[in-house]
């Protein structure tokens, strides 16, 4: 999973925002959202029932939710 792999980084300072974007089922968003709590307090779960834009909703979701004082933004997909 690409967040045990952000998880395992050395770098100390930053955070993983994880958008669950236009899935209507909770069997395949809980799981989700339970492993991203079960990394720490760096990843923060958002679950977007209903975005507009699809892909570029969920970025735009991400952004709005990201630390002021971020660097560095990157996507993994």
């Amino acid at each position: 999973k690409p967040s045990d792999s952000v998880a395992a980084l050395d770098y100390p300072n930053f955070e993983c925002i994880v958008v669950v974007n236009n899935t209507p089922d909770p069997a395949m968003v809980l799981p989700v959202e339970e492993h991203c709590r079960a990394l720490g307090s760096r990843f923060k779960f958002i679950n977007a029932e209903k975005v507009d834009g699809f892909k570029a909703g969920a970025l735009r979701i991400a952004l709005a939710n990201t630390a002021d004082d971020a660097e560095v933004v990157a996507l993994l997909d």
